[in-house]
């Protein structure tokens, strides 16, 4: 799972990165982030006014071009997490925010996936990705629906989700299913498979190992749960990544078979 910005440093099609992805008898995901990340933050909803809009309208078209013919001439699975928790308020893509409405994400999603099927990207996934905190939680899935691409357009729906721990934005303890389950429940509705995209917890949470060992056994009661992505990064908000204890937990306990299964990443059919 790579993070990538859509204009600025990084914005060419990484096929070496992908190469080394697949040597690893596994498939890259990418989230396609459409904006300049701010140095030393994660956050800046107002980066760009009416940015879904100048998306759909096409401005960025050429581009969004040259990327899905590389994908294209790539020809393995790739997984494609676009604009990602558009239900919050900290991205220039939030559909609530900076000048954008859910009409405008609908249409600027559509019309990039429209490009990638014009160059024949057949081997992109694409996923909805949510948050779960926002909008509620969880994210009433009447709300949900106004920014619903639709089926045609979406391959799985993605959550992101985290114990945040003390000292950070969110200072409270929450187990896996109670930070997902909820959510899970919401999106059930859309009848794709479910990808939990963002899973962590802080270092600085009570048992890092132990509720990483409880994710990896609870997540057996999500049924509509076909992946799991862990989240293993240091944000200015919370360090979410893996403690020694914690990423011997995800080695020992990932390697059952139910959790050790090969991602099947084709595209569903309309």
């Amino acid at each position: 799972h790579r993070y990538q910005q859509r204009w600025g440093a990084g914005r060419e099609f990484d096929r070496r990165w992908m190469d080394s992805v697949a040597a690893r008898n596994a498939d890259p995901m990418i989230t396609w982030e459409p904006w300049n990340k701010p140095e030393g933050s994660v956050v800046e909803p107002n980066q760009h006014p009416h940015l879904l809009d100048d998306i759909a309208s096409g401005k960025y078209d050429r581009r969004v071009r040259q990327y899905a013919r590389a994908a294209a001439r790539y020809r393995h699975p790739l997984v494609m997490r676009f604009m990602h928790e558009m239900n919050g308020t900290w991205y220039p893509w939030a559909a609530q925010i900076n000048g954008n409405t859910p009409d405008d994400f609908r249409r600027a999603y559509r019309h990039v996936h429209r490009i990638f099927d014009r160059a024949h990207a057949d081997n992109v996934s694409w996923m909805f990705s949510i948050d779960t905190l926002a909008g509620g939680p969880p994210t009433p899935l009447s709300e949900l629906e106004t920014y619903y691409p639709g089926r045609r357009f979406v391959d799985w729906v993605g959550l992101s989700g985290f114990n945040w721990g003390p000292e950070s934005v969110y200072p409270t303890e929450r187990s896996f299913l109670a930070t997902f389950q909820p959510t899970v429940d919401v999106v059930k509705a859309f009848d794709k498979p479910v990808m939990l995209a963002e899973v962590g917890t802080s270092a600085l949470s009570a048992d890092p190992a132990g509720w990483l060992a409880s994710a990896l056994r609870d997540v057996m009661r999500l049924p509509s749960v076909k992946a799991l992505v862990w989240f293993n990064a240091d944000t200015p908000d919370a360090d979410f990544r893996l403690t020694p204890d914690a990423l011997a937990a995800l080695s020992r306990d990932s390697a059952v078979p139910p959790l050790s299964r090969r991602l099947h990443t084709e595209p569903a059919a309309p």
